[in-house]
């Protein structure tokens, strides 16, 4: 989050070198669409790195924030405030270098509509770059007994009581209550494998869909169309772990 300050300081490495993989040179002048900005964390890194940023979220108090952390760069932005499953609507179709979506779509109400209308946003040789939540993250007995501890957590009668919830999770796990928060809270958790996410970009036009970091998680990123080769001059090595989410948190 960007109230980590280490994290802040280290967003545009972290975007450049981890997620996306491309030099930062790449970046300025880009338009760049975070579908589901939450606090802005991606959106400042991005802005940093001199993309024209499209900020998107269903929550007006993400896109508050995230203007906010906008705004501490002077940077010029546009903010939607939508759902991603119509987000097409308010946007030009294929207008966009880069459309990151960054632990969100296995959130939405409708995963396949979410990803047809996001990717729909990607000009031709444009990229999707997505982090999602594996299926091999964790055994599926485990991941239903998670969605019975959430329906608990989502059903307590006060904020102090989901604030203590978190609280003796946090303790059990090793967290900190904001990562314990965004493991209980979301009710909807889809987990898909690569192979799928490559079947359905592959289906909505996109080519080269390669599996960015080896984790059990996903991360996934794809060009539409087969212009490949305009990116070779800016690929840079694929990182190794410890990845930037595992180093100092406990989380692997």
């Amino acid at each position: 989050m960007l109230s980590d300050p280490q994290f802040k300081a280290d967003v545009e490495r972290i975007i450049s070198q981890e997620e996306i993989q491309l030099d930062r040179s790449w970046f300025p002048g880009k338009s760049v669409v975070d579908a589901g900005c939450g606090g802005g964390r991606w959106s400042y890194g991005l802005a940093k790195l001199g993309a024209k940023v499209t900020a998107v979220d269903i929550n007006r108090s993400a896109i508050e924030a995230t203007r906010k952390a906008l705004n501490e760069l002077g940077a010029q932005a546009n903010f939607v405030n939508s759902e991603l499953e119509t987000v097409s609507e308010k946007l030009p179709k294929e207008s966009f270098d880069l459309v990151w979506s960054w632990g969100v779509l296995h959130h939405c109400h409708s995963f396949s509509g979410a990803l047809k209308s996001v990717a729909s946003l990607v000009k031709p040789g444009g990229l999707i770059h997505l982090y999602l939540y594996g299926r091999e993250s964790i055994p599926l007995k485990d991941d239903v007994d998670l969605f019975k501890e959430r329906m608990r957590y989502n059903y307590l009668p006060s904020d102090e009581a989901r604030y203590a919830f978190l609280e003796e999770k946090a303790a059990i796990h090793g967290l900190d209550v904001h990562h314990v928060h965004d493991i209980y809270a979301p009710l909807i958790n889809r987990r898909l494998t690569f192979d799928e996410i490559k079947g359905m970009l592959e289906n909505l036009g996109f080519t080269h869909v390669e599996r960015m970091i080896s984790h059990s998680e996903v991360w996934v990123q794809a060009v539409k169309g087969d212009n490949v080769e305009q990116y070779a001059k800016y690929r840079l090595p694929k990182p190794k772990a410890p990845y930037w989410f595992q180093r100092d948190s406990g989380v692997t």
